[in-house]
């Protein structure tokens, strides 16, 4: 037997279980790091952007993050830290529009964290128009892909 009873067959949906906590104050240097200053070489796993993004953006969502806040403070302080991601994102592609190794790297992460966004219900309501700028990226880096 389990030492934790299966969420889901209490006839619940499971929550996801991880998040990645960051300070506030250094937002824009672990987004830098994450996003505008990552080399495309390093991370083995190409996706690790979107997922370091996505647990960044459930803990973001969770109480855990600043419990003080009131849940409509909360939504909206997601809903600015999502769409500000994306558009680095999109500056990232908007900037290297002739170098294919960088375009199909975050293509791939746009459309991923897009994929993301758009399933949880937890975030969705609330990324709409990160969702919005992540489709954009999609389709402005294979437009330049396919331009070069």
């Amino acid at each position: 037997m389990s030492a934790t009873p299966s969420i889901e067959a209490q006839g619940q949906e499971a929550i996801l279980p991880a998040v990645l906590e960051f300070p506030e104050h250094s937002q824009e240097q672990f987004l830098k790091a994450v996003i505008s200053d990552l080399d495309v070489n390093a991370p083995n796993f190409k996706l690790a952007p979107v997922y370091t993004l996505y647990l960044c953006a459930r803990y973001r969502a969770s109480t855990h993050y600043r419990p003080d806040l009131q849940p409509t403070e909360r939504a909206h302080k997601l809903t600015v830290f999502l769409h500000h991601v994306a558009n680095l994102i999109h500056n990232i592609i908007q900037e290297k529009y002739n170098d294919p190794k960088i375009l199909s790297f975050w293509m791939a992460n746009s459309s991923e964290f897009l994929h993301f966004l758009k399933s949880d219900r937890h975030i969705s309501a609330f990324s709409v128009q990160a969702q919005e700028v992540l489709a954009e990226c999609v389709q402005a880096a294979f437009q330049n892909l396919v331009s070069i």
